[in-house]
């Protein structure tokens, strides 16, 4: 019986660890994903392949030849204004998939547009439930272009690690570390299950303890892969407690 009730209570668990998954990865109802945590400038600045400010001239629909009824995705047709990263044409194509991470641009408007270059060359963009590249897009502002040359003048990066448990709770796991080539850093959380270190420019991974398991959605880093961060960039990792059926 003692037998019986573990099991149920480890299939319990279980269900929880994924029913956090697929809670993470749920659209809402204006179809934006939800990735956790959420993107920051620091993050998606650095890890973007192309940064720009534009304004939208036209929007044309990319329509899939086997349902014509639908629309597969939308190009936008920009006037870059100015380049923040990568290399931009004075006029750039910007493809937003139509699916859970649509990025939803007006015409006329300015925006400053996160893109990432895919295998054929083409430039996509998406959007998220918070932080950067919000659903609408991110509108130009002032402020927004002063923040991003701000972060191009700082000399240091950062590393930012996220701790929760089954239920999607902030709390504190021990045993996690930051290596690198100049030695070994203790992740010592606070008491809310946050940790963030100022680190130098370099390669660096997570290593964890077996009984920790990571989660990951697009920009979180995953095991102990290598990630390297260059000046004013922060990694956002999220380690979320694994279960394990016995």
């Amino acid at each position: 019986m003692n037998s019986l009730n573990q099991t149920l209570r480890n299939f319990c668990f279980l269900t929880i660890a994924l029913a956090l998954v697929f809670t993470l990865m749920l659209p809402t109802a204006a179809q934006a994903l939800c990735t956790w945590p959420p993107p920051k400038l620091c993050n998606e600045l650095f890890t973007s392949d192309l940064v720009v400010r534009a304004k939208v001239f036209k929007i044309k629909n990319v329509i899939d030849p086997e349902d014509p009824i639908g629309v597969d995705a939308w190009d936008y047709h920009v006037d870059v204004i100015k380049t923040y990263r990568g290399p931009a044409l004075k006029r750039q194509i910007i493809r937003s998939e139509n699916g859970s991470a649509s990025l939803l641009l007006k015409q006329g408007e300015e925006y400053v547009i996160f893109a990432h270059k895919s295998r054929d060359g083409r430039y996509h963009a998406g959007g998220n439930c918070k932080g950067i590249q919000m659903i609408n897009g991110e509108r130009y502002s002032e402020a927004l272009d002063a923040e991003i040359a701000a972060l191009k003048q700082v000399r240091q990066a950062s590393i930012e690690i996220e701790f929760r448990d089954q239920k999607n709770q902030l709390t504190p796991f021990l045993g996690a570390s930051i290596e690198s080539k100049t030695g070994t850093l203790p992740v010592v959380p606070d008491k809310n299950g946050m940790f963030r270190a100022v680190v130098p420019p370099g390669t660096y991974s997570v290593s964890l303890p077996k009984s920790l398991g990571p989660h990951s959605q697009d920009y979180i880093f995953v095991d102990s892969e290598p990630f390297k961060l260059v000046p004013g960039q922060c990694a956002q990792i999220a380690l979320v407690e694994k279960v394990e059926l016995k």
